[in-house]
Parts: structure tokens; C-alpha cells; sequence
């Protein structure tokens, strides 16, 4: 019987190219002679090019992947698992290793989104215009006139090369396909919603076909009963429409709205503060009507729903210290593993009031699930579905909850006149200590600041000048 060794480093190369980060490292450690192979320099190029081909990995400008050595290569990867090295180096602290400067009159006041890829930012100008800026070439690319403060996502798709941008702007959802590389645009579908519907514009989701938004029904003829609060599922190709039925739990502050994700054939959405539902899409085929048909009757309940879910998660057993007396609206973040093709990492990040011996803290909790999603020819099967931390990351000055968390754990936050990185994954070395473990980059408040959620580049901006900013 030939071993995998006999097959000689040619064939195990090919066979290696085709395999995920994590089979690599794990075939890696068989013996010394697979560990030569599993770091040759052409395979790791192969393999961060696949990351890249998923928008997962940034390429630093200027530089081409072949110019980079294999230990370059496994610190691209590196830095989306655990983040930036030096953020973590107490003495010598955060070191750049490249920064992109754009500077233009619009950019000073914008609310912007570094996109996946580390190439484009999304922008949504207070002056009515929505753009999409090519930082390598400091210029804009692609722009719409909207009314201001427009309700909007995006998916980057073939490897980075074209865009899908959601926009709803008075009830009418608008969707729009965008090629990055020469700026031309074509509008897929638009949907006009009833006029008893108002998205609120506290979550949006999109993601190929589908498109999540929480909305209100209103009743203007009934004063008893005036409003209803759903989840509104839109396959805007087919143009069907799922509503799903939630409320605000009386201990929320400030309200609640859930969150919706679509990891490959399923749904996860959490209709409450402490509950996660998730279910494969194959199973609420029949559930989907025409969008001219909508009726606030024809919704679906989760918890008195037939269907059952293919996960049911109750989120308990946090570790805090006293009763907790409120929460304010959790944050749900799912990514993509970076080290194997079919697994995905849920992020929920809880905080909220805490009552202990007639004394009131405020506590936060980074959650973190992991599973699996298979393919078994005529649907696609969750499985592997698991807890892996519950870490408690103390308190902060000043909350914010609607601020992303990237895939190694860190947020943006501020305190007082500085905004910093915040590492959420690094639990207190006192569990009740109501200090923030804080790394990286303070600057001055009112210069913004967001994280890429796997590169970790630091998008932010002072007067007129972006600064996209990488760390080693």
C-alpha cells in the first residue's frame, strides 16, 4: 500500500491546495517530512489566496501575495484568528505596519464601513448620497442619491470584484448590484411595502436572496391594539415575504430588536434577549407568500410555531455576579471560519444591570458558539452546534451596543475624551472587577473609529483625512 508520503511532494501539494487552513496544520504535525511540505511557500499563497477569494483576508496595497514569505502568509491568517499581535504587548504596544491615507472635503463626517477585503469603504454622506469609495485610488467609484440617513447593507461577492447594496428608503426596498472595478451599476428588484408598515431601521440583514429587516405594523384604526413588532424575511428575487412575530421584554432598556443571520440554507434570529431560533430554510418553504399579500396575521411565531427549529438555545448561566435586572439589546455576529470551509463562529454579545447586595454594576459578557454546516446533496444539515466561551469582559463607562465585534473578539469603545480597542475575548483577572481590559489605538473621541471584522484594520478619521490603519 502506497503511503501518503510515497505519493511524493508534487501530488501532496495538489491534494493540500485543495483542503481548508486547518486540515494543512493538522497534516502538518503527522511527521517531519509532511511538515517541510505543509509549509512550502506556493501552498500558503494558494491557501490565503482562497481567503481572499471569500473576501476573509485583506491584502496589504502594494504588496502581491508572492512578495510575502510563509511566515508572512500564516500572520495574515494569524490576525484574523486572534487579532494584531502587538495589541496584546503591554510594553511596546500597537505597531503599524502599513497605513492608507485618503483625504477629501466629504469624508469628514460620514458614517462609513471598511468592507471585507480591506479595499472599500461604504459610505453614507449627510449631504443625501450614498458612495462607495476605492481607498488604493482615493476616489469614489459608484454614488446614489438618497435621502438622508437611508437604511442600507451590503454583500460583497466574487471575491471582491462586485457588491450587492440594499437600500430602503420610505417603505421601498431597493436592490442594486455594483462592479467594483468599473463603477457600473443595475437595480435587481425593488419592493414597495404597505403604508401600514414602518421599518424602524434598527436591523438590517442581507444576504444573497434574502434580505432581514425588523418593522412595525401600525393600526391606525384600532386604539386598543395600535402597533405589532416583527422580523420581516423578503426573498426579493421571488418576491415572498416571511413575517416573524417579537416583542420587548419588559427588563430591556432601551428597547429591543432582534438580530438575523443567514449561514448557509438556515436562519438564526433570536426573538427575545436570552433565546436564539435556528432554522434550516427548506423547512419554512411553505410559510412564504407573495409580498402583495402581506397580512400582519400571517406571521410566525417561534415559540408556539409547529416547525421545529433545528437549534433552540436559551442563553443563561452567564457569568456575573447578582441578579440581572435589565438588558440592553444584545449584538448577534456570525462569521465564517477562516480555518475550515464549512464552519461558522456565532458572536452574542450581552450587557445590561446586574443587582447585588442593594448594589447596581454593569456587567458585559462576550458569548461565542461554533458549528458546522454539511452538505448532504439535497439540503444542507447543521451540525456540531456548541458553546465554546462565555467570557465576562467587566464594565464600561459609556455603552454602546450597535458597534460590530470583529472575529477575534475586540470592539470599539470610548471613555471620557478616548477612543480605544477594546479585547472582549480576555476575561478580567478578577471576575467581579469592573475594568475593562483595554488595548490599542486611543485617540481623540471625536475622530471615530471601527474595526474590520477579520483583518482588524482600524478605519477612523480626523478633520478631512481617512486613515485605514494595519497592525503586525
Amino acid at each position: 500500500m502506497v503511503t501518503f508520503e510515497e505519493l511524493g511532494e508534487d501530488i501532496v501539494l495538489l491534494i493540500l491546495t485543495s483542503c481548508d487552513v486547518s486540515t494543512v496544520l493538522i497534516v502538518g504535525e503527522v511527521n517531519r517530512a509532511l511538515r517541510v511540505w505543509s509549509l512550502r511557500k506556493q501552498l500558503w499563497i494558494s491557501l490565503v489566496e482562497e481567503l481572499v477569494s471569500r473576501n476573509l483576508v485583506d491584502i496589504p496595497h502594494g504588496k502581491p501575495l508572492v512578495d510575502h514569505s510563509v511566515p508572512d502568509l500564516i500572520a495574515l491568517v494569524k490576525r484574523i484568528v486572534l487579532g494584531p499581535a502587538t495589541w496584546l504587548e503591554s510594553d511596546s504596544g500597537p505597531s503599524l505596519t502599513q497605513e492608507i491615507q485618503v483625504s477629501h472635503p466629504c469624508l469628514s463626517t460620514d458614517s462609513m464601513e471598511l468592507l471585507s477585503g480591506g479595499r472599500y469603504i461604504f459610505v453614507g454622506r449627510r449631504d443625501d448620497c450614498l458612495e462607495l469609495w476605492d481607498i488604493y485610488a482615493a476616489t469614489a467609484i459608484w454614488q446614489m442619491p438618497i435621502p438622508r440617513y437611508p437604511i442600507r447593507a451590503i454583500e460583497m461577492l466574487d471575491g471582491g470584484h462586485t457588491a450587492v447594496v440594499c437600500v430602503v428608503v420610505r417603505g421601498k426596498i431597493s436592490i442594486i448590484h455594483v462592479c467594483l472595478n468599473t463603477g457600473n451599476s443595475t437595480e435587481l428588484a425593488q419592493i414597495q411595502l404597505q403604508a401600514q408598515l414602518r421599518v424602524d431601521g434598527q436591523m438590517i440583514s442581507l444576504c444573497g436572496d434574502f434580505v432581514a429587516l425588523t418593522v412595525t405594523w401600525v393600526f391606525t384604526a384600532n386604539p386598543d391594539f395600535s402597533m405589532k413588532r416583527f422580523v420581516l424575511l423578503v426573498d426579493w428575487r421571488q418576491r415572498t415575504y416571511i413575517l416573524i412575530r417579537y416583542s420587548v421584554p419588559e427588563t430591556s432598556i432601551g428597547g429591543f430588536f432582534p438580530s438575523v443571520s443567514f449561514p448557509c440554507g438556515h436562519i438564526i434570529c433570536n426573538v427575545d434577549p436570552d433565546s436564539i431560533f435556528i432554522y434550516a430554510l427548506a423547512d419554512l418553504k411553505g410559510l412564504w407568500q407573495p409580498i402583495n399579500s402581506m397580512n400582519p396575521d400571517n406571521c410566525f411565531d417561534c415559540r408556539f410555531s409547529g416547525i421545529k427549529p433545528v437549534v433552540f438555545e436559551q442563553i443563561n448561566n452567564l457569568p456575573i455576579q447578582g441578579q440581572v435586572e435589565n438588558l440592553w439589546n444584545p449584538v448577534f455576529v456570525l462569521y465564517r471560519s477562516p480555518l475550515r470551509h464549512d464552519s461558522y463562529k456565532l458572536l452574542i454579545y450581552h450587557a445590561g444591570l446586574t443587582q447585588d447586595h442593594s448594589k447596581t454594576s454593569i456587567f458585559e459578557v462576550l458569548l461565542s458558539f461554533r458549528f458546522r454546516v454539511s452538505d448532504s446533496g439535497r439540503r444542507r444539515i447543521m451540525e456540531g452546534w456548541e458553546r465554546t466561551s462565555a467570557t465576562r469582559a467587566g464594565a464600561v463607562i459609556h455603552h454602546s451596543a450597535r458597534r460590530p465585534i470583529s472575529y477575534a473578539g475586540y470592539r470599539t469603545d470610548w471613555s471620557l475624551h478616548k477612543t480605544m480597542v477594546s479585547n472582549l475575548r480576555r476575561p478580567s483577572p478578577d471576575i467581579a472587577s469592573d475594568e475593562m481590559p483595554r488595548f490599542a489605538l486611543e485617540m481623540d473621541r471625536d475622530s471615530g473609529l471601527a474595526i474590520s471584522g477579520y483583518s482588524h484594520a482600524c478605519l477612523h478619521k480626523r478633520d478631512s483625512t481617512l486613515f485605514v490603519s494595519y497592525y503586525l
